[in-house]
């Protein structure tokens, strides 16, 4: 990869994560306004009545919209993000599915930020959602208990299978 295709493709990243950002926060903008702010600023910006009045009407119309584009934005983000890593300058360094892993986690990291504090947007926090600290306890206790066993028999497992498997053996 030349110089100059990494920097188009650096550009194009970053023009589609301004987007992206800009179609997330228009959502959770518009989104969080009580009426009397939308009334507000219908009041000084005449000329979005006639948006102010297809929100009020029908915000899923609205919301399906921000959510499209937003997804039209993500998948060619995505595709280049993965370009960049499988096929730029840390394509040696960096193996195919630790790139996929990390593309997966930032995409999940950014998802959890947006909606945080809620589980159920708009409905439920984390803290509302979170069990009575008896049954937290209760589970702690049978964590603790199973999961030494569980990576026990896994590290048993993988050493059973240690070897048995050659490279080409399906080809």
């Amino acid at each position: 990869m030349t110089l100059v295709g990494l920097a188009i493709l650096l550009v194009a990243i970053a023009v589609l994560i301004f987007c992206s950002g800009l179609f997330s926060g228009l959502e959770t903008a518009l989104f969080s306004l009580k009426s009397h702010q939308l009334r507000r600023l219908e009041e000084h910006h005449p000329s979005l009545t006639k948006f102010f009045q297809v929100f009020r009407e029908n915000p899923r119309r609205v919301l399906n919209v921000l959510l499209l584009g937003d997804g039209l934005v993500k998948v060619p983000l995505v595709v280049l993000c993965l370009f960049l890593l499988w096929e730029g300058p840390l394509a040696a360094r960096v193996p195919q599915w630790l790139a996929a892993v990390a593309i997966f986690a930032l995409a999940f990291a950014g998802l959890a930020y947006s909606l945080f504090p809620y589980v159920v947007m708009d409905r439920m926090t984390i803290w509302e959602a979170a069990s009575h600290p008896s049954a937290l306890k209760f589970m702690l206790v049978g964590v603790a208990i199973v999961l030494p066993f569980l990576v026990a028999y896994t590290a048993f497992a993988y050493r059973v299978f240690r070897g048995k498997a050659r490279t080409g053996l399906y080809e």
